[in-house]
């Protein structure tokens, strides 16, 4: 099912899109929500309990402070790349797709790493050893592309010579 005009407006009780700031769709059985494109000005957005599969719709919302997803579709922790010019998202609940299913452990830590402004995950507080396990994996990271890049450049260096 696609979100329309009318039902979003009849939901935020508005008679403009543009004004909408707060939007409950929990359970609507929604698959495309493009009309959020539409929206950006919205803060607190339901949408749990849909069949969205993709985050696209909200690149554009850029005031979001809370986003509330669980039990839908999905796949990719890459989906999250669409949020991250929400700096002001702060809570977020992704619980109940299949890439926090998939993530296991790795779950809260996966998603620190492409949100790591959030306070709250799936209604539980980020904790500072979280924050600091995603520093330290940061670290590493960095470190080895430092590595990496010594590398290459000796090679190209031993390749001229």
């Amino acid at each position: 099912m696609k979100l329309t005009e009318f039902l979003a407006k009849s939901k935020a009780n508005v008679f403009d899109i543009q004004n909408i700031k707060q939007l409950n769709l929990w359970g609507n059985q929604l698959t495309d929500v493009s009309l959020l494109l539409q929206i950006p000005f919205i803060e607190v957005l339901a949408l749990g309990n849909n069949q969205i599969s993709s985050l696209r719709a909200l690149k554009n919302c850029h005031s979001l402070k809370q986003l509330y997803l669980l039990n839908n579709q999905i796949e990719s922790f890459e989906e999250l790349n669409y949020l991250k010019d929400a700096k002001s998202l702060t809570l977020l609940s992704l619980r109940g797709n299949p890439c926090a299913l998939a993530a296991g452990d790795k779950y809260r830590i996966s998603v620190l790493h492409m949100l790591p402004q959030l306070i709250t995950l799936d209604d539980i507080e980020i904790t500072d050893e979280e924050r600091h396990k995603v520093f330290e994996e940061q670290e590493f990271r960095i470190l080895i592309l430092r590595i990496w890049i010594i590398k290459m450049s000796k090679s190209s260096r031993t390749r001229w010579m």
